[in-house]
């Protein structure tokens, strides 16, 4: 395999292995500044959007994209047996992120966008990290590699990792980009070179393993054009996660983006802001969520329907009414407090202007998020949502009208 060894940072008790949380790259942590000086005070955004639309670049991610998809179609159906599979279909719907899409990644993480491309694997035996090792083999042998992730020196070492004197002076360590977020227990075959890597399930319950590759060809570019391969355990999940991003994630990541939560310095208001953001997050991640995924996992992985009940109760819908009362509480307070303090006409326009966008957003968020549990609350079984392949149908039909 043509990975890094990792089993130097490992702790042992018995036979468990310390988890190993994946970090991003911490080149870049922070949103950049949308405007840099070019001559003219060009908007950096204009320029780096017209740089990513170049007819030269896009023929060029667009090639990439085609060849993964091959290698992707092949490396499927050479592992059939070991219950991998690739729906042509669901991966043509958004085989490349757009360029509005990677800009605001951009913006949000940073210029290591590690997911221009992406596929998808459904396989049932995710559990059985030998069928990994073949998928990074095979992958290996049509000329990929795994691509480097940086990770700050001061995480490794919280981990038991002794850092080289190289990397204290760059402050990271590289290390393939792998992310195996399984549920331990589960997991029924371990594999000593790809164990570290596990980390955890997402609190929705959402499991999945994350490869990032580049072009063998690419090692020695310092910009390669990043392959990202997610492998859940069947269109069931495929399904499931269509339902839990489009009702229930595009919405509750959004609290977080709130700009009195962002920007205040109190640290009381910030912990009780995100007590109650947390707290919306975990009924809806308790009433739906996990249990769209276990419904999920049950049908691709046990070939069992377990009929679980997917609803959130009156009382605990009552409970939600609360919580985004108090977030809007706690964003006027602060907001009239800001207003009170604001010593230019200038500063005290920017305030009401993020005072509305705030209550704009929350009230957004409330309105999606009431009609999402209602379309739960209606449906109330998994078997009763609309299949993959209608799924699928309607995204087409989306992805047609947009163009």
């Amino acid at each position: 395999m043509n990975i890094l060894p990792i089993n130097n940072f490992q702790i042992y008790s018995g036979i468990q292995t310390k988890t190993i949380k994946k970090e991003t790259s911490p080149t870049v942590t922070s949103p950049m500044c949308n405007m840099v000086s070019f001559g003219q005070a060009q908007k950096f955004g204009d320029f780096f959007l017209h740089q990513l639309k170049k007819t030269s670049r896009k023929m060029q991610v667009q090639e990439n994209s085609n060849l993964f998809s091959a290698a992707s179609s092949s490396i499927a159906k050479s592992l059939e047996g070991k219950g991998v599979t690739y729906n042509e279909a669901y991966n043509s719907i958004s085989p490349i992120k757009s360029e509005d899409s990677y800009w605001s990644k951009v913006q949000r993480s940073g210029f290591d966008v590690r997911d221009e491309i992406r596929r998808t694997f459904f396989c049932k035996n995710a559990y059985d990290l030998t069928v990994l090792e073949d998928i990074i083999n095979k992958y290996s042998d049509l000329g990929y590699a795994i691509s480097p992730i940086n990770i700050p020196v001061e995480k490794m070492v919280e981990k038991g990792y002794v850092p080289s004197k190289s990397e204290l002076k760059k402050g990271f360590v590289e290390l393939p980009d792998i992310d195996i977020r399984l549920d331990r227990n589960n997991i029924a075959k371990f594999v000593p070179t790809l164990n570290g890597y596990i980390s955890e399930p997402q609190k929705s319950g959402y499991e999945d393993i994350q490869l990032r590759f580049i072009k063998k060809s690419d090692t020695r570019n310092p910009n390669p054009i990043k392959h990202e391969l997610i492998i859940i355990f069947g269109e069931n999940y495929a399904k499931a996660k269509h339902f839990e991003s489009e009702k229930i994630y595009k919405y509750t990541r959004q609290l977080n983006e709130l700009k009195f939560y962002r920007s205040t310095k109190s640290e009381g208001l910030k912990k009780r802001t995100g007590e109650y953001i947390d707290a919306i997050k975990t009924k809806l991640n308790l009433g739906i969520s996990q249990k769209l995924f276990a419904s999920a996992n049950s049908l691709d992985v046990k070939k069992i329907d377990n009929e679980m009940l997917i609803n959130v109760s009156e009382q605990e819908i009552k409970e939600l009414v609360k919580y985004f009362n108090k977030l809007r509480e706690k964003g006027h307070n602060y907001y009239e407090i800001a207003e009170q303090r604001a010593k230019t006409p200038a500063r005290l326009k920017k305030i009401k202007q993020e005072h509305e966008a705030d209550s704009k957003l929350l009230a957004y968020i409330r309105k999606n998020l009431e009609e999402s549990i209602t379309f739960f609350n209606e449906k109330r079984y998994f078997k009763s949502m609309p299949s993959l392949d209608e799924i699928i149908a309607e995204l087409e039909a989306r992805k047609k009208m947009s163009n």
